[in-house]
């Protein structure tokens, strides 16, 4: 019996999305990276690694506190974005590298800051279902891979089940709604 791949362990579907998550999801997700940063008490003198750095919603938060940061992910289009973000603020101490989180081309203690785990919960507004929907298509790889997956009709008839399945459980808008995360920090 052989193992089905995990899809979201592949650049493709992040290629994808990059667009959208950079737009609506890394918007999301800087809560967190903010949290990071403030449990990882950096010096100016720090050198931090941001793992799957995405379209660097850490990177950038964090660049300016510290004397460099190395943004590593396997999506080009991702680094792409990053990449541009940088150019445009000038930020010369903070470097892209295209590769694999789970292999690191790094030698050992090359950083003081990267990975600890822990479970964090944030919450997020949500001013009304359609937006919220549409927010989540744009920027959440996984569904973006289901709809491009499907025909047309198909996609239509799960959106529709969809927004009709969040207007029942969501019927009081604006609201907010809590995710949870395994934010992993590490400091040297």
């Amino acid at each position: 019996m052989s193992k089905k791949p995990d899809f979201l362990a592949m650049p493709e579907p992040w290629n994808l999305v990059a667009g959208g998550y950079a737009e609506t999801t890394m918007v999301m997700l800087a809560q967190y990276a903010e949290q990071a940063i403030e449990v990882s008490n950096l010096k100016s003198d720090d050198k931090v690694l941001d793992v799957a750095c995405g379209p660097g919603t850490l990177s950038l938060l964090v660049a300016e506190r510290v004397a460099s940061v190395h943004a590593i992910d396997f999506s080009e289009k991702m680094l792409s974005l990053l990449d541009q973000k940088i150019d445009d603020a000038g930020l010369d101490y903070l470097h892209t590298h295209h590769g694999d989180g789970q292999a690191l081309p790094y030698d050992a203690e090359s950083f003081d800051a990267a990975v600890q785990v822990q479970r964090v919960r944030k919450h997020f507004p949500v001013e009304s279902v359609k937006a919220f929907w549409y927010a989540m298509v744009k920027g959440s790889a996984p569904i973006t891979m289901m709809k491009q997956n499907m025909a047309k009709a198909e996609w239509a008839e799960k959106e529709w089940l969809a927004l009709h399945y969040l207007h029942e459980q969501l019927p009081n808008m604006p609201t907010s709604l809590s995710s949870d995360a395994w934010l992993g920090t590490g400091i040297k």
